[in-house]
């Protein structure tokens, strides 16, 4: 009968673990998952925090355009005739602002998509590291 060393066992334990296949079909009955699905999903989960960060930094770039367009949208009125009697703001919406405004939506959309993505890998990533 041949012997192995206990850690070269834990070794190979340690790195692999089996469940059942819970859809019913009986030609799969096991699942492998290995640290490297860990390691795969770590790495998934560092893109879409930086997707997060990329989000943000757009969000801010497109209210400093809004900003700096509104800005020159009242230097440009003042300089025109009459602009400096005209106390009151135009009252017609300014296409360029809603456009802007409308993209910073659908970026604060996606950022909350990619939030709650964030959130679901991390709850798998926890569930394979409690597996292994």
């Amino acid at each position: 009968m041949k012997s192995f060393a206990p850690c070269s066992i834990n070794t190979i334990q340690s790195g692999r673990s089996s469940g059942y296949n819970l859809s019913g079909d009986r030609s799969k009955h096991l699942i492998t998952i290995t640290v490297e699905d860990h390691q795969q999903l770590k790495e998934i989960e560092d893109d879409v925090a930086d997707l997060v960060l990329c989000l943000d930094s757009s969000l801010d770039t497109l209210v400093s355009f809004v900003r700096m367009y509104e800005d020159f949208s009242r230097h440009r009125q003042k300089l025109q005739p009459g602009g400096e009697s005209r106390k009151d703001p135009p009252t017609r919406i300014d296409t360029v602002v809603m456009v802007f405004e409308e993209k910073a939506q659908e970026v604060s959309y996606t950022r909350k998509k990619a939030e709650s993505l964030l959130a679901k890998i991390q709850n798998t990533r926890n569930l394979v590291r409690a597996l292994i």
